[in-house]
């Protein structure tokens, strides 16, 4: 087996595959130089792996794109020919499935079929490559195989100065090593895969007598949560603690991706829809997107003909105080919770206006109404919503279209957790909570549905510019 890379294997990967049977040489050297890879691509050579890559984040993408395309990309066609000379006879190119881009965490289970959309100089080289690579591997009769894979984290991962984008896992390592505490924006909801799983699927592709396609994707079969993996290195030892960041806190753990958003979830909720007979779409986007917005209207009204109501729920809190809140955040709460609602009511007014009529339902909070500690990004928020709902009431009275507002109070739902889980004590919050209710309970979510049901329907249809209270008591008490 011969390693080809910039720099040598760390001591403990080199210890390994000394153990392993068989001969391991470790070669340095860089994929651009083309002599060097005629050196290092010998006759007799039976597999090939091209893994090399610089993973670039948005400052790289910016500071330098002509090594980013050299390396991802056009090293590979010297790396090709060396390979057709040397009568290599097999090749593995090793891609990512940040290609899929917006359209990777818009179906259940990502297959080679789904939709591309590369945008960071990272995925649109990956997916040249895969182009490039399948192309010259028809003309020159090789037998390549291009592999898009999971997000990888693994027992190797180590900054090699071309590598922006260590997993969250390998940061949360680093910090369990180093004795501090791994703080993370999110729960980092992704398709983690395991990089000694990754070894075995590549393996197994170089052992096979036959593959029959260009393009594999690699990964979990599901996506899970960064911050679970966090938690179970924090049971085993409780010297550890990894948890959310609190208000005030920054985040010392990097997820690489502006959300986490469950196309799972979306997509077995209209499943059950179906299931009871109902045509149900499910569809995942970003709702601060103004052409993301536009889009989707246009496909659901392809598909349903109208748009009679509008429930805007989509939100998101990052807690703390107006000193202590990042402009970053401050900006991503608003655009969430207002932008969102006023960029899907930009995108569906015009077809209730043509069709007569319609109801929109925004989502607002009791905090917006009462007020509270360390969530000043999303109290204002919310209270811009509730103004909004009463302006828009007003606008498109006279076209029929009604405009309300549910205003929640704490609901057992995960971002309801995740506000929790920012306290390193989050029983105490919780229980803080709770006792503002006067009912003594959380609120279930088919208890806000129903509200937003009554406010959608023709039961309320003397109803606008308004706002309905399911709060258990928080106001009143």
């Amino acid at each position: 087996m011969v390693g080809f890379d910039r720099a040598p294997p760390p001591d403990g990967a080199r210890a390994v595959f000394d153990a392993l049977p068989g001969r391991f040489e470790a070669i340095v050297g860089d994929v651009t130089d083309a002599a060097a890879i005629e050196a290092a691509i010998r006759p007799g050579l039976d597999g090939l792996v091209l893994g090399a890559a610089i993973t670039a984040d948005a400052a790289r993408d910016a500071a330098q794109p002509e090594a980013i395309l050299a390396v991802n990309l056009v090293a590979l066609v010297p790396i090709l020919a060396r390979a057709r000379r040397a009568g290599v006879r097999r090749i593995v190119n090793l891609s990512s499935g940040i290609v899929y881009g917006r359209h990777g965490t818009a179906v259940p289970l990502l297959t080679e079929d789904a939709p591309v959309d590369p945008v960071s100089l990272y995925a649109i080289t990956k997916f040249a490559s895969e182009r490039t690579g399948a192309r010259l591997a028809d003309l020159w009769d090789l037998d390549l195989v291009n592999v898009r894979l999971g997000a990888v984290f693994g027992p190797w991962e180590h900054p090699t100065g071309l590598r922006d984008t260590l997993s969250p896992q390998a940061q949360m390592a680093a910090l369990w090593g180093a004795g501090e505490t791994a703080l993370l924006e999110r729960p980092g909801l992704r398709d983690w895969v395991y990089a000694p799983d990754v070894a075995e699927a590549v393996l197994r592709l170089l052992e096979a007598e036959r593959i029959g396609t260009r393009l594999l994707h690699v990964s979990a079969p599901t996506r899970w949560a960064a911050l679970d993996w966090g938690l179970r290195l924090a049971a085993l030892d409780p010297a550890f603690a990894c948890r959310l960041a609190g208000p005030g806190e920054r985040p010392n753990v990097l997820l690489h991706a502006a959300v986490d958003r469950d196309a799972e979830a979306g997509r077995a909720v209209a499943t059950a829809l179906e299931a009871s007979g109902a045509d149900a779409l499910s569809l995942l986007s970003d709702v601060g997107d103004p052409d993301a917005s536009l889009r989707d209207a246009e496909t659901i009204l392809a598909r349903f003909g109208r748009i009679d109501i509008l429930v805007a729920a989509a939100g998101w809190s990052c807690g703390g105080t107006v000193t202590t809140t990042a402009p970053a955040d401050w900006d991503a709460v608003f655009r969430a919770n207002v932008g969102g609602t006023w960029l899907w009511s930009r995108a569906v007014i015009p077809a209730m206006q043509r069709q007569g009529g319609g109801s929109i339902v925004a989502f607002a909070s009791q905090l917006a109404l009462a007020g509270g500690r360390g969530n000043s990004a999303y109290i204002a928020a919310k209270g811009a919503l509730l103004s909004l709902t009463r302006t828009m009431a007003l606008d498109y009275v006279d076209d029929g279209i009604r405009v309300n507002a549910v205003v929640p109070g704490a609901i057992d739902t995960p971002m309801l957790r995740r506000s929790f889980a920012r306290s390193p004590e989050p029983a105490v919050p919780e229980a803080k909570s709770l006792a503002r209710h006067a009912m003594g309970r959380f609120g279930r979510p088919e208890e806000v549905a129903e509200a937003a049901l009554f406010l959608a329907s023709d039961a309320s249809s003397f109803t606008t510019g308004t706002t309905l209270a399911v709060d258990g008591g928080w106001l009143a008490a």
